[in-house]
């Protein structure tokens, strides 16, 4: 819910960014360089704001995963699998927050994860205690 929450607030900045960049159109001298600027920092605060979403969806995630491993509510393999990929995406945000040049190539281990994890919900259910 918190990491939703946040992505949408950080989307706000695009209407701010939408009213400079039509405000640019007819700026000239410096007054086109400030919205420029304003532009520049416009985004860089919604992309901020969607790498500190990120980090609570991966935080939600390791949550379940955790859940899923104790519960045995999926197979192990499963569910380790998934505090591995949370554990990977984790660091990979938090590193390209820390360097934003570096990319976030760990959060794509959480793909395979979610695909087969929902694969094997749909298909087999949760039934706890009956794997």
């Amino acid at each position: 819910m918190a990491e939703g929450t946040i992505i949408a607030l950080s989307e706000v900045s695009n209407f701010v960014l939408l009213d400079v960049s039509q405000k640019s159109m007819t700026a000239t001298g410096t007054q086109a360089i400030a919205l420029e600027s304003m532009g520049r920092s416009v985004i860089s605060m919604g992309e901020s704001g969607y790498k500190i979403g990120l980090v609570f969806l991966v935080l939600g995630s390791l949550m379940y995963a955790i859940l899923f491993v104790t519960s045995g509510a999926v197979p192990l393999p499963i569910g380790w699998f998934g505090v591995i990929a949370s554990i990977l995406a984790g660091g990979g945000i938090l590193l390209n927050l820390i360097n934003p040049s570096l990319s976030m190539v760990s959060f794509m281990v959480m793909i395979p994860y979610e695909i087969v994890l929902g694969i094997w919900l749909l298909v087999w259910g949760g039934h706890i205690g009956q794997i």
